[in-house]
C-alpha cells in the first residue's frame, strides 16, 4: 500500500515524511482549529490549512513572501522572532557582510557627517555653518566609498580635495596630516595674511583680527576700507602684529 503521507521540513532544510494531524477537535488547540491561510508571520505567509505533527511540533505549509519559495515550518517558530525565509536569511547576511567597513573607517565617516549636520559638535561652524554638506545616503555609504575607490590607509586622514567643496563622491582623498592642515583654509590663508601685510603696512589689524576677516571672504580692499571706518573702539593698538614673510606669500 502507497505512504499517503506528506513531506515536511525539518531543521535542517531536508524533507522527510511526517504524521497527519489527528481530525480530532479535542487534540487541537482553539486557535488552530480554525483556518489559518493568509495570515503572515513576518515574510512567510501560511497557504494550506494542511498539518503536520512531528516530535510533539505541530508544522504549517508556507509561502516566502519575498522569493516565493515554499516549505513546511513549526508553528512554534513562526510565532517567535525567527518567521523568515531560510533562503532570504542567508542572503542578507551576506548582504550585511558585504557592507561591514572597518569600524575606523566608518567613525571617521561619522565624525564627517556630524561636523555637517550637528549644530552641537565643536567643528560644526568651520564645516555644515559655512555651507559644507555631507551628501552621502549615510556614514556607511561614505565608508564603502572609500574603501572601493581609494583603498584602506588607516595610517592617512582623509581630506576634501576642494576645501570649499562637500563630502562627496570624487571629492574626497587620502592625505598626510601634514597635507591635510596645508589644505585647511587657515593655511590657505596664510600667504593672503603676509601679502596682505606688505601691500598694507599701515592697515594695523592685529594678527588673530586681520585672519579672522580673512577667513570670512573679505578682499584685501574691503578690510582695508573697514580699517578706516570711524569706529569707537581702538585700532592697530592691542594683539600682535607679525612681520611679513615674502617666503610664505610666494609660495
Amino acid at each position: 500500500m502507497q505512504d499517503s503521507r506528506q513531506p515536511q521540513i525539518t531543521g535542517s532544510g531536508r524533507e522527510t515524511a511526517g504524521d497527519a494531524l489527528p481530525s480530532a477537535q479535542g487534540k487541537a488547540s482553539p486557535s488552530l482549529s480554525q483556518s489559518s491561510v493568509g495570515r503572515r508571520f513576518g515574510r512567510l505567509m501560511v497557504i494550506s490549512d494542511e498539518r503536520r505533527r512531528r516530535n510533539g511540533h505541530i508544522y504549517l505549509r508556507v509561502r516566502c513572501t519575498t522569493c516565493g519559495a515554499e516549505g513546511w515550518r513549526p508553528m512554534s517558530n513562526l510565532r517567535g522572532k525567527t518567521a523568515g525565509c531560510r533562503k532570504c536569511g542567508r542572503a542578507a547576511a551576506k548582504g550585511r557582510e558585504a557592507l561591514r567597513v572597518p569600524k575606523w573607517l566608518y567613525q571617521r565617516a561619522q565624525a564627517a557627517q556630524q561636523r555637517c549636520t550637528n549644530p552641537n559638535d565643536a567643528s560644526y561652524a568651520w564645516y555644515g555653518g559655512r555651507g559644507i554638506e555631507f551628501r552621502f545616503k549615510s556614514p556607511r555609504a561614505m565608508a564603502l566609498w572609500v574603501e572601493e575607490n581609494l583603498g584602506l590607509h588607516r595610517e592617512m586622514e582623509i581630506d576634501r580635495i576642494d576645501n570649499n567643496g562637500h563630502y562627496e563622491p570624487g571629492n574626497l582623498r587620502y592625505s598626510t596630516p601634514a597635507q591635510n592642515v596645508a589644505n585647511s583654509r587657515k593655511a590657505k590663508v596664510s600667504a593672503k595674511f603676509h601679502a596682505f601685510r606688505l601691500k598694507y603696512p599701515e592697515v594695523r589689524y592685529a594678527d588673530a583680527t586681520l585672519r579672522h576677516l580673512l577667513l570670512e571672504g573679505l578682499t584685501p580692499e574691503q578690510i582695508r576700507e573697514r580699517f578706516y571706518r570711524p569706529s569707537c573702539k581702538p585700532k592697530g593698538v592691542y594683539g600682535t602684529f607679525s612681520t611679513p614673510d615674502q617666503d610664505i606669500v610666494s609660495q
